[in-house]
């Protein structure tokens, strides 16, 4: 992410190529000042998210930044801006399945459909929201007040300051990796250990790949869902959620239930990651 475009690489940063704002011969950014980026792996091409803030009025495609989004491996993006619940000043974006969060001058802008439209929450601790990040149902906004942390979704936040043991109150990004998080502050990095966010107390993150499962969702939902032919390495049934996949239905894609497998190195076995 650059001030003059989405740069992306295919041979490990020797060489890039640079995607712009507008239309050909743009690349459909919302502007070229990019401030964050995020990919998801996909067959045959990758789903990229980028982040992208306001520009001046002597711009030549317009000024309103937004979330743009390539679904072919960043060749063209469309832009999510006003007119879908987002927001034209982006800071930061993640996405995970169909979910996809905006970090914007003004909340946290949360899309449920891929990124086609968005809803937006001010109920973090500050409107400017640099980075956000989310694990489950958690969602973690590194705002100007705080860190702010949702255990519904981003329905609602509890915030966290420097009474809390922040080095300062002005968060600038946000990662958590099992129940370590980090908070990157304006005065240094703030870590903690306490978030629970693993189902188990082992280094999930030392042992073998998380393993995703899924199935075509079948009239009666996910919930109480059991498959018991998917239940090995002596997993729990249970756990399945409600997603999206494109391999059901010949490659046109639909509903899917979906669950995640980690594996505990302190108990040397696998368990249904909450």
């Amino acid at each position: 992410s650059t001030d003059g475009g989405l740069s992306i690489s295919t041979d490990g940063g020797t060489t890039f190529t640079n995607r712009t704002s507008g239309p050909s011969p743009g690349n459909g950014l919302g502007t070229n000042h990019v401030h964050g980026v995020y990919a998801v792996a996909g067959s045959p091409d990758d789903t990229v998210y980028a982040a992208t803030i306001p520009c001046s009025i002597t711009c030549p495609d317009g000024f309103d930044g937004g979330v743009a989004i390539s679904t072919n491996g960043g060749r063209t993006f469309t832009n999510r801006t006003h007119a879908d619940g987002a927001w034209p000043d982006v800071r930061g974006v993640y996405a995970a399945g169909r979910t996809v969060y905006a970090a914007t001058s003004n909340g946290v802008a949360i899309s449920t459909d891929g990124g086609t439209t968005f809803t937006r929450t001010d109920a973090v601790a500050d409107r400017q929201v640099a980075g956000v990040y989310a694990v489950g149902s958690t969602v973690y906004a590194a705002t100007a007040g705080g860190l702010s942390i949702s255990t519904n979704s981003g329905t609602s936040f509890i915030n966290y300051t420097t009474v809390n043991g922040l080095g300062s109150n002005n968060v600038l990004g946000v990662y958590a990796v099992c129940d370590t998080l980090y908070a990157a502050t304006q005065v240094g990095l703030s870590i903690s250990t306490s978030q629970g966010n693993c189902a188990e107390s082992g280094d999930t993150q030392f042992g073998p790949a998380d393993e995703i499962q899924q199935v075509g969702q079948p009239a009666a939902g996910c919930e109480n869902l059991s498959l018991p032919s998917l239940d090995w390495a002596g997993v729990s049934s249970g756990g399945w959620v409600p997603s999206w996949a494109e391999w059901v239905n010949g490659g046109r894609g639909g509903p899917v239930c979906t669950r995640t497998l980690a594996y505990s190195t302190s108990r040397n076995a696998w368990f249904v990651r909450p």
